[in-house]
Parts: structure tokens; sequence; C-alpha cells
């Protein structure tokens, strides 16, 4: 059941963080707290290779340490909610699990007879087919291009030459491009 209410973490430095509308979910099997969330009440922050620092009206207050990609906060014990009710209104997309059309997706649009295959094998559980339907994913995968009538294949080499500038880093390009030349004849 998700909840909200406030959620009160001593860190380890002794101070009380005071989280209000805050969300509870007992299946997460850690709990994370949004940068981005404290930055408005006088937070801030200081991240170094590995160390992590957080600050109050320009004060430490807490510290922790980056394990495996995210920075753990210290805390003195454990964490401790209170005003918590249930949350009502929470707009979520209804998956039925049981779709065909989304193990389909799942399994990298297998066909049909696959997945009744999987079923009959036990593999997959009972699933419900008549929400099968044409996948337009499947037949924009499946179309081929059509080739131009008014062009016309090159007949001897060096003929039609086609060209293409490329960089090797598109994220970080820094002026090093490449060209290439194919012969159309060949």
């Amino acid at each position: 059941m998700e909840v909200i209410g406030t959620c009160i973490l001593t860190l380890s430095s002794g101070f009380i963080l005071k989280l209000e509308r805050n969300f509870y979910v007992p299946s997460f099997s850690q709990n994370l707290i949004s940068v981005s969330r404290l930055v408005p009440f006088r937070y801030s922050f200081n991240f170094k290779d590995t160390l992590f620092e957080l600050f109050y009206n320009s004060e430490c207050v807490g510290n922790g340490i980056l394990s495996y990609g995210l920075y753990h906060l210290g805390l003195q014990n454990y964490i401790t909610y209170i005003s918590m009710h249930v949350q009502t209104g929470i707009k979520r997309c209804n998956i039925n699990d049981n779709s065909s059309m989304l193990w389909h997706q799942k399994l990298g649009h297998i066909s049909i007879e696959k997945i009744k295959r999987l079923v009959k094998d036990g593999v997959l559980n009972t699933l419900y087919f008549v929400d099968f339907k044409t996948c337009a994913d499947c037949i924009k995968g499946k179309q081929t291009n059509m080739s131009k009538k008014e062009t016309n294949r090159s007949s001897s080499i060096l003929e039609i030459i086609h060209t293409n500038i490329c960089c090797l880093d598109m994220d970080a390009c820094d002026y090093k491009y490449f060209i290439t030349f194919i012969d159309d004849y060949s």
C-alpha cells in the first residue's frame, strides 16, 4: 500500500532531516531522496569523487558515500514515519499482466503462435488473446524500401560516387570527421 506522509531522518551528525509529502512504498528495497526536492528548503550539496556532503544554511549537516551508483546518506538510526495517510487520486497506468499484446511487445514482437506455444509449454501463465491486434511496429519493421524507378545504376567504375561525412563521436565531436566514398558500380 502506498501512503504519503512525513519522514524523519536522524543523520549521523545528529541533524534531524524532516521530509514532508514523502511517498512510502514498502515494496521498494531502498529509500531514495531527490536532491532537487531539497533545494527549495535551503539545502545544498557538494559532490566530490565518491563523497557527498549535505549542507543546510551553508552548514554541513550530513555526508555520504557513493555505492552502486547511488549516494548513501549516513544515518544514526532507522527512518521514522509520522502522519502517514493513504494517498488517493494517484493516477497509474493499469497494466494487464495477462495481456498477449503486452507479452508480444516484451518478447521482441514474436508471433502469436510462438506466444501460444509458450503458454502451452508452461513458460507463460494463461493469457487472454482477445486483446491481440495488428501491431503497427511489426508492420513498420517489415516494410521494404521502394526503389526509385527513375534512377539508373552505374554502368562503369567511378561513374556515380556516393559520399557521407561522419563525426567519430556524435556526443563529443570536437571537429574530428571522416568521409566515405562508395563507388556505385562496385
